[in-house]
């Protein structure tokens, strides 16, 4: 019989990938006594939370001890908070809400402070001399064309601000494929894209340094055994068979390239078409099952590798701060097989992406 892959065993691996990104980022539970833990939550009930350590082991904290639990880093990074009213607020940003920011101008302390979101003029990642070098940058910016942004001021906790000042570090996406320029009738495509390096400007328009794993598992029932031989070349099938049953392909690629994404803000919604260029290294497997002039079941493996290149057009939206979706039209071109057929040719992709500030 021809090797099928189970639907659940699929499912499992969507399941997984999609589960990827949230294994990546470490959990920093903050506790009363003003201690921070790094680690991975395991296990939690109404009584205790545990945590599998960022340094190794495990540990178990009561609930009643934790004050809260932040799932990035950014908040390791020291700010200057500029106030209306001209003074200046060093500390780290710890934790905020619509209307306040929580902050500790000692990180390792248990004591924290608050300001009004109204208050803060603009939150920089340097400090300035004095607020009046601010508004001359801003004003020399405005006659410039340019953003002051780029001066390195943070934005200050809009919306917008939260969702330009972010973009797509993992991306998981599946569709379908025409491998080898054929429309099989089982067709299974996975990929997992890591943005390994992202170069974006305060707009959130720039390059990406990708990283690109693939999964394609291609099946098809198939009787002419002559007709597979024209269109393969004839890769050492045995002239015994003369009854083909079934063909199918497992492909799996690593790739890596550059993606261009450009776009903006509209509507509540970060909005970005992009193009991409890969380069693709491919492993693959081809498994026919058919049966010799005997009636004897004679099934054949053949493995081998490609190298290509594979471009790109696709959108996508942030619809929220941590999360959006995408989709994506790809042509490849990598010769296989005796005949050096196309083993990518045209493929579709939709998905998930995890977005994270590139700050």
């Amino acid at each position: 019989m021809a090797r099928t892959v189970p639907a659940a065993a699929w499912s499992a691996v969507m399941v997984l990938l999609i589960l990827y990104p949230a294994a990546l980022a470490a959990e920093s539970v903050f506790l009363k006594d003003g201690s921070i833990v790094e680690g991975r939550v395991v296990r939690e009930n109404d009584r205790e939370v545990q945590l599998a350590l960022s340094t190794g082991g495990r540990r178990s904290i009561p609930r009643g001890e934790i004050l809260r639990t932040v799932y990035h880093e950014e908040y390791k990074q020291k700010r200057f908070i500029y106030l209306m009213s001209g003074e200046m607020i060093e500390g780290f940003i710890v934790d905020e809400d619509r209307e306040t920011y929580t902050y500790r101008r000692d990180l390792a302390s248990a004591r924290e402070n608050r300001v009004a979101r109204s208050k803060v003029d603009f939150i920089s990642k340097r400090r300035l001399e004095v607020k009046e070098k601010k508004e001359k940058v801003e004003t020399a910016a405005v006659k410039g064309g340019k953003d002051p942004a780029a001066e390195g001021r943070v934005p200050t906790g809009t919306r917008r601000d939260e969702m330009v000042s972010r973009a797509p570090r993992v991306r998981v996406g599946t569709g379908w494929s025409n491998g080898l320029g054929y429309n099989w009738d089982n067709n299974t495509l996975i990929t997992i894209d890591v943005a390994a390096l992202r170069l974006r400007d305060r707009s959130g328009n720039g390059f990406d340094l990708l990283v690109r794993g693939k999964l394609h598992y291609m099946e098809q029932e198939w009787g002419n055994i002559q007709e597979l031989r024209d269109w393969t070349g004839d890769f050492e099938i045995d002239p015994a068979i003369i009854e083909l049953h079934s063909v199918s392909l497992t492909h799996i690629g690593l790739g890596a390239g550059v993606r261009y994404a450009h776009g903006g803000y509209l509507w509540g919604v970060m909005i970005q078409g992009y193009a991409t260029l890969l380069a693709q290294y491919s492993f693959n497997e081809f498994y026919l099952e058919g049966a010799d002039g005997g009636g004897n079941n004679d099934d054949i493996i053949e493995k081998f590798n490609t190298l290509g290149l594979v471009s790109g057009l696709g959108v996508e939206l942030g619809l929220f701060k941590y999360m959006g979706i995408f989709c994506e039209i790809n042509y490849g071109y990598a010769p296989a097989l005796d005949n050096e057929v196309n083993l990518e040719d045209v493929s579709a992709l939709f998905g998930l992406t995890w977005r994270t500030s590139y700050l």
